[in-house]
């Protein structure tokens, strides 16, 4: 017995900030983020490189989400080994296969095996990235704990919105030190050195080692001027990177070579770099409400990587201009940069608004008002249904782009909404792999299901109506023009979230419990 308190009293007089684990944990959200939904950039050059079909390249951008199928493997993996030895590891095996990538899809003929199967051998590599970044998000999710009680919410949504604005940092960045010959492929090595500098790095030098890694360890010194310098820091990098996108779009001088743009480059990087139940997994998986938020998020998440991954083909079938591609994506990332960030806030604080009405059905009985984080999903699935009506719709520059900005708000939404309601429904002493389940799950079963079977099969499918038009454009076969190639895609998608609306109001009443507790609050 003396031996135990010594031991605690021992660890409790190593008791560490809380800032420094907020800090890496804000650093390496990026990383994932600017990997996984930056496949946009790439695509065509890698259709070109390879000469693959669109169900071919379908295949390649589904495979980095489908280890979210096993993404549970690095939550447990992150709650055994702890945040140091997680992160670190994510970020050096992510550089290492992500540099693996670039080296195959820039000398196909390297090896034989890749030359006649790229699809299996880029596909397993994406894998192997997607399970580092699940290495790193789960790490970064245990971090947000460090936040204490009142400010778990707003770190969550910091955390979230550097992911969400990870891919326009990648985007930008990469469009401001590229030649205009240089091929996009080369971006895969901007991400393989921010995996080492934001992930790796960090996670050796400011995360605790494991017997200190547990958030009651830890002392509580962030206060909302902590909060508020990084939402400002974000606000401005949002601001930025919008405005450069715009200037991309709006550009009358396509013409002409743009070169290198170092300015922009330092500027990124020092506004990017500056600044109580608990169920075990199988327990979770055992309540209905866990399937029902599966299955909502897992069309809010689908429908944003099917443009992310598909953005350059919507734009070439639109009829815009390459730049666009890297432009949208941009807006795409810095609306759900913002949207991450400002759920994160509004559903902690709208816990507490005792003076607004809810429906009694999805209030709890001891409840004394407020608005339970669940209902958000319902608003989500509302933005999401108004982004794919529009985007159905859409033939010029203008409604294209509005859309996407739109969709984009529904996709970030879902991301700090998991990690808070698995906290609050599911308990924080596995966090790591109940949270990693809907990660994984639903970037995997979401991008291998919309962007992959669905708007691939639409995609193809009016292909084949126009084969006769798409010979020999910019030496690539299997190419569609017209905005009928991913309307169907934006219909299906408009319906599905209709139908969520309708799950997340069913999930709020499963819910409400968690809400009635003043420990939920």
């Amino acid at each position: 017995m003396r031996k135990y308190v010594s031991r605690q009293e021992s660890t409790l007089g190593r008791r560490r900030s809380n800032i420094p684990s907020l800090v890496c944990a804000f650093a390496a959200s990026a990383t994932t983020g600017g990997t996984i939904y930056c496949f946009g950039v790439l695509a065509n050059d890698l259709k070109k490189a390879l000469q693959i079909t669109q169900m071919q390249l379908g295949a390649v951008s589904a495979a980095f989400f489908i280890a979210g199928l096993i993404s549970w493997i690095p939550g447990m993996v992150v709650d055994r080994m702890k945040m140091r030895f997680s992160m670190s590891c994510g970020g050096l095996s992510g550089a290492t296969f992500t540099t693996i990538y670039w080296i195959l899809c820039r000398n196909p003929g390297l090896s034989p095996f890749f030359r006649d199967h790229p699809v299996a051998v880029l596909s397993c590599l994406a894998i192997a990235i997607c399970l580092s970044c699940g290495l790193i998000v789960g790490t970064s999710s245990s971090s947000h704990l460090c936040g204490g009680r009142d400010g778990k919410g707003p770190a969550v949504g910091i955390a979230k919105g550097f992911v969400g604005l990870g891919s326009g940092v990648y985007a930008t960045l990469f469009q401001a030190i590229r030649d205009d010959n240089e091929s996009t492929l080369d971006f895969l090595l901007v991400i393989a050195f921010f995996f080492i500098l934001n992930a790796t790095l960090p996670a050796l030098f400011l995360l605790p080692p494991k017997e200190e890694s547990h958030p009651r360890l830890m002392r509580m010194e962030t206060t909302p001027l902590h909060f508020r310098t990084m939402y400002a820091s974000l606000a401005v990098l949002c601001l930025f990177i919008l405005g450069s996108a715009i200037c991309d779009i709006w550009s009358v001088s396509d013409d002409q070579p743009k070169g290198r743009n170092f300015g922009n480059v330092l500027m990124i990087l020092i506004l990017w770099l500056g600044p109580i139940v608990s169920l075990f997994l199988p327990e979770m998986l055992q309540t209905s409400p866990a399937w029902i938020m599966l299955c909502i998020t897992l069309v809010l998440v689908g429908s944003g990587t099917a443009k992310t991954n598909n953005m350059g083909q919507m734009v070439e079938a639109l009829g815009f201009t390459e730049s666009v591609t890297p432009a949208t994506l941009a807006i795409f990332s810095v609306a759900q940069a913002a949207a991450r960030i400002s759920t994160g806030i509004l559903s902690e604080a709208a816990l507490k608004w005792s003076n607004v009405s809810v429906p009694s059905f999805i209030r709890a009985e001891d409840s004394n008002g407020g608005i339970p984080r669940p209902f958000f999903l319902v608003i989500a699935c509302s933005i999401s249904l108004l982004a794919h009506l529009l985007l159905a719709a859409s033939t010029d520059l203008v409604s294209f782009v509005f859309g996407c900005a739109i969709s984009a708000i529904a996709f970030g939404m879902a991301w700090p909404l998991m990690v808070l309601i698995v906290g609050d429904v599911f308990g924080v002493e596995h966090h790591g792999a109940n949270y990693m389940f809907f990660d994984g799950g639903t970037k995997a079963l979401g991008t291998l299901l919309l962007s992959e079977f669905l708007a691939g099969f639409v995609y193809e499918a009016h292909v084949d109506n126009q084969h006769h038009l798409d010979q020999g454009v910019d030496g690539m076969l299997n190419a569609c023009w017209g905005p009928q190639c991913f309307r169907d895609t934006h219909l299906v998608i408009a319906g599905l979230s209709l139908i969520c609306m309708v799950a997340s109001l069913l999930l709020c009443y499963q819910t409400r419990f968690a809400y009635g507790s003043p420990l939920a609050r």
